[in-house]
């Protein structure tokens, strides 16, 4: 996101967090345990990983690259929607529709969590790869941990399976790591609660529980880019980005889209509509920094709601970068 992205990461009708515990063919995840010296943080995630030889920090996404192996890769996604609705995209029959064999599937037992393991084969452009996913996560939050490569390379996809089987996740965040955020809002300016901090962002309900529990369903979503921007065209990026949310969400015409300036940053904001929808509508801004960075502010709401805007729109104008 921001949220990044998924292969960055993006919202979905919202949350989960993970960790913990188990097997996985024989091998055993130790997900709370303290990483070693081998182990390698994925920057702005909480996830360490055993690599690979000859692997890079992308600066492309949050993951590993290899070298002079481009298809090859290891990806982390933090989701801040539900494990159930997550999990869902990837039930087999979904997965056969995009050309992937599900070749072994299972539930690895959590401490309080769900964990669900997939390798799979995947035809793409007639060339074989092979994929391990697993996902962890609760109904707060969710994390994706991908690795993929070329099938022919078995040397390389062993080595794939045995750093999945290292991952490691720090503890759930608290509260009090909200100061450690470069930026600041003021939720109660709309008259809403903080809901969970993700690694980059916060996440802001009526109730303060996601999903909410109450009549006003509206969540509110900060994020910082984990990655650096690389356009010219920062309109285009604003208004493509609108494809990663759920839902079909357009704009009406061009004055739904203005440029703006904020806490020392330019960006423009964009409110969009759900053509699949018509109790969803959705304001995004994004913000952008001289090097290259960016923040998010996207909310989802229904706009039947006459009053719910002004509340949005009251919080979203107390962003502050510190």
């Amino acid at each position: 996101m921001p949220f990044s992205s998924i292969s960055r990461t993006l919202m979905t009708p919202f949350f989960v967090w993970v960790l913990s515990v188990y097997a996985l063919s024989g091998q055993e995840f130790n997900l709370l345990s303290q990483p070693t010296d081998a182990h390698e943080l994925i920057p702005d995630t909480r996830i360490s990983i055993i690599p690979p030889p000859d692997y890079n920090i992308s600066e492309r996404f949050a993951g590993l690259e290899f070298q002079g192996r481009p298809e090859t890769a290891i990806i982390v996604a933090t989701i801040p929607g539900p494990f159930s609705s997550t999990i869902r995209r990837f039930n087999e029959d979904l997965l056969e529709l995009r050309n992937m064999e599900v070749i072994e599937r299972k539930m690895i037992p959590v401490r309080g969590y769900r964990c669900v393991f997939i390798n799979l084969n995947h035809d793409e452009d007639q060339i074989l790869y092979k994929k391990f996913i697993l996902f962890i996560g609760d109904e707060n939050q969710s994390f994706i941990i991908q690795a993929i490569a070329p099938n022919e390379d078995e040397d390389l996809v062993l080595q794939l399976r045995e750093a999945i089987g290292s991952t490691i996740i720090s503890p759930l965040p608290t509260k009090s790591q909200r100061s450690l955020l470069d930026y600041k809002v003021d939720e109660k300016k709309g008259d809403f609660l903080l809901a969970t901090i993700l690694s980059n962002g916060m996440v802001f309900t009526r109730d303060g529980k996601i999903p909410p529990e109450v009549e006003d369903k509206t969540v509110i979503f900060f994020d910082k880019s984990h990655t650096r921007l690389r356009t010219t065209n920062k309109m285009k990026f604003a208004m493509d980005r609108l494809s990663q949310y759920p839902g079909l969400f357009k704009i009406k015409n061009m004055d739904d889209v203005q440029k703006i300036k904020r806490s020392r940053l330019e960006g423009y904001e964009i409110t969009a509509y759900n053509s699949k929808a018509a109790n969803e509508a959705l304001k995004q801004i994004i913000l952008y920094d001289k090097r290259g960075a960016y923040y998010v502010m996207t909310a989802i709401y229904d706009p039947a709601n006459k009053g719910i805007l002004a509340d949005i729109d009251r919080i979203m104008k107390t962003f502050k970068k510190k």
